[in-house]
């Protein structure tokens, strides 16, 4: 019995969007209001690194990590503080904010779940843009790409960030979310708030840290 709990694989895997230097010094960072608005996607890529140095996580955990184009290319590199624990990982770039637009992710997941995983939990930049289309895109897919009640989707709100102002209260002020949502219900709501919304609308499980009862 203990030798086959210690051959057994991992039930969890973990993707993670974007941790690029592009969202924390870079030219997304600069153009949407420099460091003051980075301090979360900053903790979110600490908190990463932090999981992944803590033994938690088995090596043998499926790593997946995507990247966005971006020029100059330095933005693509990955955030000093995970760099080192994600250059031997695989990684895919996705031409929009859905990484299922790259149909090699879920080549990558149909792997996994093949190999016994059952759990994907989501990370990564940013929750109210390519965390969100990309969690509840995936959600959408999977009945048709046959893997309907053989994955969970998670996102660990701890390992996502989103700029400052997406937390303030104010979704009432912008357009783009109250043509989604409509006014009311944007009243005293804020962006990052509505994203967790839509994500849980769209059967993704929003937790805020992986107590969600799988094993690395």
């Amino acid at each position: 019995m203990a030798e086959a709990e210690e051959g057994a694989k991992p039930k969890a895997a973990l993707l993670l969007i974007d941790l690029q230097k592009a969202f924390t010094e870079g030219s997304w960072a600069f153009h949407l209001g420099g460091k003051s608005q980075v301090f979360d996607i900053e903790r979110a890529c600490a908190e990463t690194a932090k999981l992944l140095a803590s033994g938690r996580v088995s090596a043998e955990t499926p790593i997946l990590c995507t990247k966005c184009y971006l020029s100059p290319r330095q933005d693509e590199a990955y955030v000093d503080a995970v760099e080192p624990f994600l250059r031997e990982r695989p990684c895919i770039h996705k031409p929009t904010m859905d990484v299922t637009y790259n149909p090699a992710f879920f080549k990558w997941l149909h792997e996994q779940v093949r190999n016994g995983i059952s759990v994907l939990v989501i990370g990564g930049c940013t929750t109210t843009s390519c965390v969100r289309v990309s969690s509840t895109e995936i959600a959408a897919q999977l009945e048709e790409q046959g893997l309907a009640g053989k994955i969970r989707l998670v996102v660990d709100l701890n390992l996502c960030g989103a700029r400052t102002e997406n937390f303030e209260k104010t979704a009432d002020q912008d357009p783009v979310l109250v043509r989604i949502y409509g006014r009311e219900f944007c009243r005293g709501a804020s962006a990052v708030g509505l994203a967790i919304v839509q994500m849980q609308r769209a059967g993704v499980e929003v937790l805020d840290t992986d107590a969600g009862g799988w094993s690395w």
